[in-house]
């Protein structure tokens, strides 16, 4: 019987390595850094403070890549934490 609802994959609740645990906070944090640097860029009309914005974004960008290459490569699986959400939320604000 169906009711209609989506179901949503569940991921394991916490990784057992503290390593794993901080390698997710920073690949939160620099998705969260990436995010703002684009938000940030978009009030900006300063050529110098253009280019700033420009490195910055770039900068946080290949942080964010970094830190996801690492956890794919131990294996780490997360929901919410991907290239479409970041688009997806710099396309919103």
């Amino acid at each position: 019987m169906k009711t209609g609802k989506k179901t949503v994959p569940v991921v394991s609740t916490q990784p057992a390595d503290p390593e794993d645990l901080e390698l997710l906070e920073c690949l939160k944090k620099a998705k969260s850094d990436w995010i703002d640097a684009y938000r940030d860029f978009n009030y900006v009309d300063d050529q110098d403070l253009v280019d700033f914005h420009t490195y910055r974004i770039k900068a946080y960008q290949l942080r964010y890549e970094y830190f996801l290459k690492k956890a794919k490569e131990k294996g780490l699986k997360f929901i919410g934490i991907d290239d479409e959400s970041i688009i997806g939320s710099m396309k919103e604000k």
